[in-house]
């Protein structure tokens, strides 16, 4: 009976992958403290959790302990589940004299779901053990006990980590002792791999578009102003929306007055799409500004809904600075701003990149 137990669980399979930064780092991050105190090493952990074998199982829950006394966790701990529908959560790291340890909830386990990853981050290098606290399950090491090697998390090659610890020097080379811990949470979650939103106008002919079709009987003639998202990062932005933040007139030696859009108002997707979207590394997407027709005058704006007070906007002769900004669910925002003029005839339609929006970071 105990073989027939033994035969019927759920093998959940794990893999550790550490990015260690040097064993002293103190010669490309001067002053660099956390609450007080020098950090000289990082490591950058990566912990994966993938379906094996067995029956499939509804939830579990999952521990990650660090049975090494003193370990100091740095920056932010990072849960990512396989897809928008399966979802993994984990609570705050609790740090003890002999070791630490966080819980982490996950979703289903199943030969058609894919791995759930941890990342964090570490002042030294712990001993990690895993456990699962699911019925009839247990966790495995990758190739361990005989087993094969999971092959499915990419080794990390040596310019990569090159250009790692190059990233992280860089950033923390900029914080002075005085700085706050929030900017090194930053550096690590660019370190670590994280989304990293981009939008901008770069005056291509997707930011500019224009589309003939049929309405009916009648035909349908406009020119599209777009903007183009990206993802820099290497992991993917979740729940991805953009939205029109400001919307000021531009008169004569660039002085902006305020339009009648107070409030922000979510953009477009091109096809005229409001949903959210997830964006991988290396996929493009483009947003609509606004468009106009050749055969009627007026601005029409990209947004779902227009208010009572937006009703003199379509009627406006001159150029408009659009205040653009891309969101998503595990990445910081990102913002361009953009001067399209308009003078009531579609042959006056231009566009260019304005100055950068205040507040942002080259």
């Amino acid at each position: 009976m105990n073989t027939w137990y033994a035969n019927r669980s759920t093998i959940v399979e794990y893999t550790i992958s550490r990015t260690a930064l040097g064993a002293d780092q103190t010669a490309v991050i001067p002053d660099f403290r956390v609450g007080g105190t020098s950090l000289q090493s990082l490591y950058i952990y990566s912990v994966k959790l993938q379906y094996r074998s067995g029956p499939e199982l509804e939830s579990a829950r999952v521990g990650i302990g660090l049975l090494t006394p003193n370990v100091r966790l740095v920056g932010k701990t990072v849960p990512e589940g396989p897809n928008q529908v399966f979802h993994i959560n984990c609570e705050p790291f609790e740090s003890q004299f002999k070791s630490s340890g966080t819980t982490c909830s996950v979703g289903r386990f199943s030969p058609h779901v894919g791995a759930y990853t941890v990342s964090f981050a570490t002042d030294t290098e712990p001993r990690i053990d895993i456990s699962i606290d699911a019925k009839n399950a247990q966790v495995r090491q990758a190739g361990a006990a005989g087993e094969t090697p999971d092959r499915g998390l990419p080794i990390l090659s040596t310019v990569f980590v090159a250009l790692l610890a190059t990233v992280v020097g860089y950033y923390f080379g900029r914080l002075s002792p005085s700085r706050d811990v929030a900017e090194i949470s930053e550096a690590l979650n660019i370190a670590a791999g994280q989304p990293k939103l981009s939008v901008d106008y770069d005056g291509t002919e997707g930011n500019r578009v224009d589309a003939h079709y049929r309405k009916g009987e009648a035909d349908v003639d406009e020119i599209y102003i777009r903007v183009r998202v990206r993802n820099l990062g290497y992991r993917t932005a979740k729940d991805s929306r953009v939205f029109l933040t400001a919307l000021r007139e531009v008169h004569d030696a660039g002085v902006t007055a305020p339009s009648p859009v107070y409030d922000s108002m979510q953009l477009a997707w091109a096809g005229w799409s409001f949903e959210p979207r997830d964006i991988p590394r290396g996929v493009t997407f483009y947003a609509d500004l606004m468009r106009v027709s050749k055969h009627t005058p007026g601005w029409l704006l990209s947004v779902k809904e227009k208010l009572a007070n937006h009703a003199a906007l379509p009627a406006y002769s001159g150029t408009y600075r659009f205040q653009v900004t891309v969101t998503a669910d595990n990445a910081d925002p990102a913002v361009c701003e953009v001067d399209v003029t308009y003078k009531q005839d579609w042959h006056t339609l231009r566009a260019t990149a304005a100055r950068k929006a205040p507040g942002t970071r080259a």
